[in-house]
């Protein structure tokens, strides 16, 4: 299968959810790979208080924004100059209620055709998870944190 060129192509709608460790790791495993081929990633992320590693990066094409509340003409604005934007979290803060799910449909269907978008978190609604173009769910079989293993610097956060 030959790649597609990442000059005026279109942008999908990416989900990454489940109770599985790995969410936000994918999301950066892209992010990384898109910076070397020359893109603009930017990251928002959603009810993370706590500094973890990905705060520290320092790269030509990168930044991140810690955020608590999602204003979809804002964020259109800024995302202008982007090639991909992560939505880190998203998910948890629709379901805790923080986010309007009506805001992020919002977003998606008014967001440049070439910005590729990338939503993580557990429990997708239903809507997103049809209005997406690919959806992965990370599902936990076992995991160190039910042994009591809290996170670790430079694993888990």
């Amino acid at each position: 299968m030959k790649s597609e060129p990442c000059s005026g192509r279109r942008g999908y709608v990416h989900i990454y959810m489940g109770n599985g460790k790995g969410k936000t790791t994918a999301a950066l495993g892209l992010a990384l790979r898109a910076i070397g081929n020359g893109l603009k990633v930017i990251m928002y992320q959603f009810l993370k208080n706590r500094e973890c590693g990905e705060h520290r990066i320092k790269l030509n094409n990168f930044k991140i924004v810690r955020v608590n509340e999602f204003r979809v003409h804002e964020i259109l604005k800024e995302i202008e100059s982007y090639d991909i934007v992560i939505f880190d979290e998203i998910l948890y803060a629709i379901n805790k209620g923080v986010i309007r799910l009506e805001d992020v449909i919002k977003f998606i269907n008014e967001k440049p055709k070439n910005v590729e978008i990338i939503l993580t978190g557990r429990n997708a609604p239903k809507e997103l998870i049809e209005l997406a173009d690919l959806v992965t769910e990370m599902r936990k079989i076992k995991h160190y944190f039910d042994k009591g293993i809290k996170a670790r610097t430079g694993i888990e956060c």
